[in-house]
């Protein structure tokens, strides 16, 4: 009988022994989830309360956005010798910024599409056509995100394919177009603005046709709506 009283405390020791680690363990594990679930939440409110401060706070980094879009209705007269000629055009633009606000301004590049592109003579006939500027450099001055006028410089690079030959005669139907301008957007509201532009426009088909009589040289305005995403 002592012998089995002496071999039952003897196994109750061990098991003792052996739960005492495990509890310990436990224990250890469940100190280091609770203090994981609190860093854990602490994170959680860290981050939303950053995300809240940057949505309310402007970037002044980039007063522009980072991506615009437009749609606008132009027009322009021809000069000197080309007096006779008028332009009526409607499209739509997209753009990029390419760098942030810098002290002299940030830098933008544009693409613009015109389904509608009308060369209208007075002594010939009004002609049809569709026209692109792919690549319109911008330059912005500098501004700031609550500034009601943000001004720019820009130069386009593009051509119209028209229905008929322009000028009349035995030109072309393809055209090459470059121009440099000047322009303001006009802001209405945060990220909504009157977009207003003036360019001087060369007209030519770089000797495609027979004959490259062009247009040296016209005046051209248009009006758009931009919208800016940031």
């Amino acid at each position: 009988m002592i012998e089995g009283g002496e071999m039952a405390c003897s196994r109750t020791r061990d098991d003792t022994r052996l739960c005492a680690p495990l509890l310990i363990i436990s224990l250890t594990i469940f100190q280091v989830t609770k203090l994981r679930i609190r860093v854990a939440t602490l994170l959680l409110l860290c981050c939303g309360l950053l995300s809240i401060a940057s949505a309310q706070t402007p970037d002044d980094s980039r007063p522009l956005g980072r991506w615009n879009a437009a749609v606008f209705v132009g027009g322009g007269n021809g000069l000197n010798d080309r007096k006779d000629v008028h332009m009526v055009r409607a499209g739509g633009r997209i753009g990029r910024m390419l760098t942030r606000e810098h002290k002299y301004g940030s830098f933008e590049v544009d693409a613009e599409v015109s389904p509608v592109d009308y060369t209208l003579w007075d002594r010939y006939k009004d002609v049809y056509g569709f026209s692109a500027n792919p690549l319109v450099l911008k330059w912005n001055f500098p501004t700031h995100a609550g500034n009601k006028v943000a001004g720019f410089l820009l130069t386009q690079s593009g051509f119209i394919y028209s229905a008929d030959k322009i000028p009349p005669g035995d030109t072309s139907n393809f055209n090459f177009t470059t121009g440099i301008g000047v322009g303001m957007h006009i802001f209405t509201r945060p990220g909504r603005a009157v977009t207003f532009d003036t360019r001087a426009v060369h007209l030519s088909n770089a000797s495609i046709g027979n004959h490259n009589p062009g247009i040296n040289a016209s005046l051209q305005f248009s009006l758009g709506y931009t919208w800016f995403k940031r």
